[in-house]
This record gives structure tokens, C-alpha cells and sequence, in this order.
């Protein structure tokens, strides 16, 4: 009798613990990661497949995690193509959280089912109710990153307890506070007189630009030139259309065209002619492949923005290699090897220019 009961004991042991060893496996996969929000969302623990709520998001998993990417926000451009490897020329086009009216596609990324949707950026007021609503409609953990500027160290740091690799990205982390600790550095040194202030000019007649103070001009602020246009921002995160009058007035030491063609044409403009920087030879073509390395889209690619505006401006402080500089960040960021020729290509107008001094 007693060892008839030693038996069923042990069968209801046996069947206690097949019950609860699949609940205690399930609960194993999962580990409850805090987001820069401070929202507490329950992910898998090995995460394998992400998709990106947007263009800033998308260009930062791709430097941090490409092998990751589910889909993309939006389809790179033919110009850009080049520079990726051809595993993300046809990834699924998932659409965009925020930005206008937003252009997320929820069908599309419930039939790809990624692990985590991840937004990365500029923390929005209504950030935590945006990513609560959007992980209930989709049934997809859904999470927040930070990105700003002088931030990017901890947004890397963030993603590599994310993805339950903490060495992961440690070459990315150090390279990019190599960065920001070299321009907030010479930006210190800079004697009163050295600081020069710059235009940016961008739009069809190149009046429109980003004031001191906006969010898409923090490269300048960091590298410690005067920004011209020192009036309140039209929004935290657009441009400021100005007059050519108030150009005048300012009379910037150096202007930045951001694209060649509007440099080409603004140059044989007889009212441009009479700015004292364009007489001097004192402009520059910001470089724009794959994306604009000051603002365009604000997202990791201004880190090269950090030594292409100083060495830009300050040349005499910075004193860089620009093709190498290139092709380092281009090799450890994008995953593309440069030629000399794409240098050259991308830096434009620019190439000859850093070479010397300005100032």
C-alpha cells in the first residue's frame, strides 16, 4: 500500500511538472526591457527579427543591427544603393509611425510579424500613449529609444542591452564619443575671434535654413560655429524661411549650400555675388550621400557631420584626412567600402576646399 502510494506520488510529480515546464520555458523567452520612455515591455529575450517605425530608426538598426531588419521604413533611393549591401535593396517597405499624417502600413507588418517595432529619436510629448496604442493595434512589442546628438553613446548602450549583447556595440559606442568628445573639445579651445558664423542654405532659392537653436542644427552648435540666423525657430524640428535682406545684414563668414545644384546656381546669382563669403570662396557642399551628414535625416550620420563641418571650418584645429575619415566611418557604420573615387564623389566640392585653410 505504501509503495503504491510512492508511485502516485510521483506520477502526480511527473504531471505537475510536464504542466508547468512549458509555462516556465514560455516565460523563460521573454525578459521585461525598460524604454527610454520608461515603459515596461516584455520582449524576447534573443531578439531576431526588428522592424523600424521610421527613416531615423531605420538608419540607426541598420548600423547597429543590419542583419536584423525585418523591413524598412522607407526604400532607399537609387543614388543610395551603392553604398548598402544588396541583401537591403528589396527589403519589405513598412511605412513610417510619425511625420505628416504617418504612413505605417499595419498590414504589411503583421504579415512579416517582426520581433520588436523599434522608434528611435527625439522623445515627443505623447510618445508613451503613441507606442502603448500602436503595440495594442499590432499585438508587437512595441519600443522607444532616445537619439539625440550628444545622446547617441547611451542610444547605442540602450540597444545593446535590447538585444541582450552588451559588447556588441562597443565599437560603434566608441567611435561616436570619439566624435562628440573631439568637437566639444575644440569647440572649448576656440579663441573668441577663430568662431565663425555660417549660413546654411537650403530650399529652391536658398532662403530657407535651420536657426540657431533648432533640432537639425545641433552639429553646428556642437562644433562651435556661430549660426547666422539667430532668430526664433518656425518649429523645433522644421526650417526658417528668411530674406535675402536679412542675409545682407548678417553677411555670414561662410556658407553651407546643401546641395551642389543650389550652389551652382546661387553662385551666378548677381545678388548672392555680393555676400562677401561667396567673393571670398568661403561655401561649401554639404555632403549628402547616402544622407546628408548635418541633418538629413538627423540620425547617426551626423557623427560624421562632427569632423566634416569642423575640418570645414576650423581646419587649423581639426587637421583630419577627410577620404580616411570617410572610409572609416563608412566602413564601420554603413558597412560599405569606399574607393577613392567615391570619396570624391561624395565629399564634391568639397574635397579641395578642407584641403586649405579659410580663415
Amino acid at each position: 500500500m505504501k509503495a503504491k502510494r510512492i508511485v502516485i506520488l510521483l506520477l502526480a510529480c511527473l504531471l505537475l511538472i510536464a504542466v508547468l515546464a512549458p509555462i516556465v520555458a514560455a516565460e523563460s523567452d521573454t525578459v521585461t526591457f525598460v524604454d527610454s520612455a520608461g515603459r515596461e515591455v516584455e520582449v524576447p529575450k534573443n531578439i531576431e527579427s526588428v522592424a523600424p517605425s521610421g527613416p531615423l530608426a531605420q538608419i540607426v538598426l541598420f548600423t547597429a543591427v543590419p542583419e536584423k531588419l525585418a523591413g524598412v521604413a522607407i526604400q532607399f533611393r537609387e543614388d543610395q544603393l551603392k553604398y548598402f549591401p544588396e541583401a537591403y535593396h528589396e527589403l519589405p517597405e513598412f511605412g513610417q509611425f510619425y511625420g505628416g499624417t504617418g504612413t505605417l502600413n499595419m498590414e504589411t507588418l503583421l504579415t512579416y510579424r517582426p520581433d520588436v517595432i523599434i522608434d528611435i529619436g527625439e522623445a515627443k510629448d505623447s510618445v508613451v500613449q503613441d507606442m502603448d496604442l500602436l503595440q495594442a493595434q499590432l499585438e508587437i512589442p512595441t519600443v522607444f529609444i532616445e537619439a539625440t546628438l550628444t545622446g547617441l553613446p547611451q542610444t547605442f548602450e540602450k540597444l545593446a542591452e535590447l538585444f541582450n549583447d552588451p559588447e556588441g556595440l562597443t565599437k560603434q559606442r566608441e567611435a561616436i564619443e570619439a566624435a562628440i568628445e573631439t568637437a566639444a573639445r575644440i569647440r572649448e579651445t576656440l579663441a573668441d575671434e577663430d568662431v565663425v558664423s555660417v549660413y546654411w542654405a537650403m530650399g529652391e532659392n536658398g532662403l530657407n535654413t535651420n536657426a540657431a537653436g533648432s533640432f537639425h542644427e545641433e552639429v553646428l552648435q556642437l562644433v562651435g560655429v556661430k549660426n547666422a540666423v539667430d532668430i526664433e525657430p518656425a518649429s523645433r524640428n522644421g526650417g526658417s524661411e528668411v530674406s535675402f535682406e536679412q542675409l545682407l545684414i548678417w553677411q555670414p563668414e561662410f556658407i553651407l549650400f546643401d546641395t551642389a545644384q543650389l550652389q551652382d546656381e546661387l553662385l551666378d546669382d548677381a545678388a548672392w555675388q555680393s555676400l562677401q563669403a561667396v567673393r571670398d570662396g568661403a561655401f561649401a557642399v554639404v555632403p549628402s550621400e547616402p544622407y546628408g551628414v548635418l541633418a538629413n535625416p538627423p540620425s547617426i550620420n551626423r557623427i560624421l557631420g562632427l569632423y566634416w563641418l569642423g575640418q570645414t571650418i576650423y581646419p587649423e584645429y581639426y587637421e583630419l584626412d577627410l577620404a580616411e575619415t570617410f572610409k572609416a566611418f563608412y566602413e564601420l557604420f554603413y558597412h560599405a567600402e569606399l574607393s577613392d573615387e567615391d570619396v570624391e564623389t561624395i565629399l564634391g566640392g568639397s574635397a579641395d576646399l578642407v584641403q586649405g585653410e579659410q580663415h
